[in-house]
């Protein structure tokens, strides 16, 4: 919690009279505007009175200045901090389907190894016409501690999104900014676990780390050799700190020396960078080094498979984590077939399976949707 405290300025303690004074909207452009001139819901009008305008800069004030160590600690209880139990897989598997929800805490330890940069990473632009990311999960809570603003998401809307600061609701109030603001996606390791028991996997190569889910999964099966590949300096460094059995290498995997790794692994798995729909913060990025799609296909994806078709072994698995569609730059991309179609080039096709999102009961509709599902789709080497 100490280390988690650094990353904010607790010095903003104003009192209640300089803070309505001051107080903003922060928009989801960056902006911030006076709280009589922001956008209010049409049948909610008659509700923003002099008095209800009152209580909820004063609800502001109390949850993210007077009581900014309740709202901190209660992130960090909630989204962040490992949990101390004994660490297991669970099985999340029926069938063809995997549950991404069972054993989720496992994604607290990357969450509280790299909080700031999984918290600071924007998302690509959803439109041509919008000139800035949503502001990140990391800025809205800057900016509530430390500025006397508030995120327009917990005032635009129905009356319930009012509510979560009026009643200082901090579960509601992140369960609301989560889904509207920047942040990287991290992998479930209980997921990867499943995963890695049915493929009966006992080398492992992954060209990307994905916040460290493989090698959590890794270390509770009790998988001695894996050897994982990142562009992200501290993910490296901090992975090689905390999994000293296992290797690690900082650089682009497309550029990746593999002449010692040559059928060294039964299993590659992976779930890729979805072009440049999570904007993270570090060099080589490959949608940075490849800017066009076709590009980034041919370039950084096609040359990262053949890399691991030379380190898989014979009769080794082949495997991705896909969604099938994304929306960047105002385009849509059917970006699980552009990959599956040059993974086919060098491995055959074995099967797919499907990772639930969301607690949705119908898989069916969720496939129909292209929503609130993932994609595996397992290859071998032959």
């Amino acid at each position: 919690m100490k280390n988690f405290l650094t990353h904010f300025d607790l010095s903003y303690n104003p009192s209640f009279e300089e803070y309505k004074r001051d107080f903003k909207i922060y928009l989801s452009d960056g902006h911030t505007i006076d709280l009589d001139t922001s956008r209010v819901h049409n049948k909610n009008k008659s509700l923003w009175t002099e008095e209800y305008k009152n209580n909820f800069i004063k609800a502001s004030y109390e949850a993210f200045i007077v009581h900014k160590l309740d709202f901190l600690k209660s992130f960090y209880d909630t989204q962040v901090e490992p949990i101390d139990d004994v660490l297991e897989i669970k099985n999340c598997s029926n069938d063809e389907i995997l549950s991404w929800k069972v054993n989720n805490k496992l994604s607290k330890y990357p969450r509280s190894w790299f909080f700031k940069e999984i918290y600071s990473t924007n998302r690509s632009l959803p439109d041509k016409g919008r000139k800035r990311p949503y502001p990140t999960f990391f800025e809205i809570l800057k900016v509530s501690i430390e500025k006397p603003w508030c995120s327009n998401r917990l005032k635009s809307g129905d009356t319930r999104n009012h509510r979560f600061l009026l009643n200082r609701d901090y579960k509601g109030i992140f369960t609301l900014l989560r889904g509207t603001t920047g942040k990287a996606s991290v992998l479930n390791p209980n997921v990867v676990g499943n995963l890695l028991k049915e493929f009966n996997t006992k080398k492992l190569f992954t060209p990307v780390l994905s916040w460290g889910s493989y090698a959590i999964a890794c270390d509770i099966l009790g998988i001695d050799t894996y050897h994982g590949v990142d562009v992200i300096p501290n993910v490296v460094n901090t992975l090689s700190e905390k999994f000293p059995k296992y290797n690690f290498t900082c650089c682009p995997s497309e550029s990746l020396d593999t002449t010692d790794l040559n059928a060294k692994f039964d299993t590659v798995l992976l779930s890729p960078p979805y072009f440049n729909l999570e904007l993270y913060q570090s060099e080589n990025q490959s949608h940075e080094s490849y800017s066009n799609y076709q590009d980034w296909l041919i370039n950084y994806w096609e040359v990262t498979v053949k890399k691991c078709y030379d380190v898989l072994e014979f009769g080794g698995i082949f495997s991705f984590i896909i969604t099938p569609i994304i929306t960047t730059d105002g385009e849509q991309r059917h970006i699980r077939d552009d990959l599956q179609n040059i993974v086919q080039k060098y491995f055959s096709k074995l099967s797919t399976k499907y990772i639930k999102m969301s607690a949705q009961k119908s898989i069916v509709k969720s496939k129909q949707r292209n929503t609130n599902i993932e994609e595996v789709l397992i290859f071998n080497k032959k």
